[in-house]
């Protein structure tokens, strides 16, 4: 009788994970880093290096509501995002790379103005995991690799480098880039090699940091609606200025699929 007991006992448990791991299978692809709640007023943007992690909104910066399960790993590997209560669009606008200091940005935004509460989960998955070249092992976030990228639809739109002192943002149409100084220093020593440029058709923008103390975020994707235009944000929040260089990639398509 104990033998039945135990195996049911262990059926119980074997079911129990099966469950689990069907309501949540981005569990069974990586290692849960954090799971976040709150409320957005617009967009709320959630920054990860190893065993801390800052939320900010607008310009101000907190922990609050933030549950870190696990460090985020200073080794090449991707994060992704799941949205497990309320409405809102959440994206990885920035990719852990050793050119970033393994630093990942999470933006959560609120189109619908509803101030619902909302809750998100995050997972890191390896670069390499010995489950070959699938959606995560294709998408390399280091420059060495970008040629791999093509086969996702993904091109090189911009590279650019400069000093910035505090922050910077960056507007972005078609082949021409213009600048505006949001607090600190002008912006010196500009450079901007157009590759692609941002065509005018739907398409989804993301950075590959090469150098920079900082972040650098995008804040406003291409649409229709913002006449084509990308916006990227750069944040030095480290005393006096710093050179940050950085591609940017564009990816034709819904952004659900990157």
């Amino acid at each position: 009788m104990s033998e039945i007991r135990q195996s049911r006992k262990l059926f119980a448990a074997l079911s129990l994970a099966l469950v689990a791991g069907a309501a949540s299978p981005l569990a069974a692809q990586g290692r849960q880093l954090f799971q976040w709640s709150g409320r957005v007023q617009q967009e709320t943007y959630i920054t990860v290096r190893g065993g801390s992690a800052k939320v900010r909104e607008g310009r101000y910066e907190s922990s609050g509501g933030v549950r870190l399960h696990t460090a985020l790993p200073r080794d090449d590997g991707h994060v992704m995002v799941r949205l497990e209560r309320g409405s809102a669009d959440v994206d990885v606008v920035q990719q852990p790379t050793r050119r970033n200091d393994y630093t990942a940005v999470i933006r959560v935004r609120d189109n619908a103005r509803r101030n619902d509460r909302i809750q998100v989960a995050a997972y890191w998955r390896p670069e390499y995991d010995g489950r070959g070249d699938g959606p995560w092992g294709s998408i390399d976030a280091r420059a060495d690799q970008r040629d791999d990228r093509r086969d996702l639809g993904m091109r090189s739109a911009f590279r650019w480098s400069g000093r910035v002192d505090n922050e910077v943002e960056i507007r972005l149409q078609g082949r021409n880039a213009s600048y505006r100084t949001l607090s600190g220093a002008t912006l010196r020593d500009v450079r901007l090699q157009t590759h692609q440029g941002i065509p005018r058709e739907a398409g989804y923008v993301s950075v590959t940091q090469r150098q920079g103390r900082g972040t650098v975020t995008v804040i406003e994707q291409p649409t229709a609606r913002n006449n084509y235009t990308a916006v990227i944000r750069v944040r030095d929040p480290q005393g006096g200025a710093s050179t940050y260089d950085f591609d940017i990639l564009w990816r034709d398509g819904d952004r659900r699929g990157w």
